[in-house]
């Protein structure tokens, strides 16, 4: 699963007006990283990371308060997220539809979350999971999607 996606385009104009996701260099050249939704439920995360490691050991986000309110308002903000009758608690609950969520985007997989494993614990680092020896190269990552898409197209 690709988690963040970088572009990089080279713009031959003067912007005065550049998006905060955007970079510019000194050549024109511009950097856009786009965040999926993992990136944004990685950001809440970051705020309650007692919690969410609680979370990976007993699948409940409902245990801590300020982790559920954050959840539900990133889920709730965004129409094509929660449905209105779920958020209300009317056709559906709103724990179970962000848990349910969750595990679709594979967030209760301990392996996105190499930060809250024992092997990691005391490192300051919040990227030290990036140098393994394991690493897949590009051209690995690239082979492994072009499969898992045809695997959904069926055609494996």
């Amino acid at each position: 699963m690709v988690n963040v996606i970088r572009i990089l385009a080279t713009i031959n104009s003067d912007a005065s007006y550049v998006d905060s996701n955007i970079t510019w260099t000194n050549n024109n050249e511009m950097t856009i990283i786009i965040k999926t939704e993992l990136d944004d439920i990685r950001d809440i995360v970051a705020k309650h990371p007692e919690a969410w490691k609680k979370v990976l050991d007993d699948g409940d986000i409902y245990d801590d308060t300020d982790l559920y309110e954050d959840l539900y308002e990133y889920y709730s903000s965004d129409p094509d997220y929660m449905p209105y009758g779920t958020q209300k608690a009317r056709d559906g609950d709103p724990v179970e539809w962000i848990t349910m969520r969750l595990d679709d985007l594979g967030a209760f997989n301990r392996a996105e979350w190499p930060e809250f494993s024992d092997k990691h614990q005391g490192r300051e680092d919040a990227h030290s999971h990036l140098d393994y020896e394991d690493e897949i190269s590009d051209e690995e990552q690239e082979r492994a999607n072009h499969i898992a898409k045809s695997q959904d197209r069926g055609e494996l």
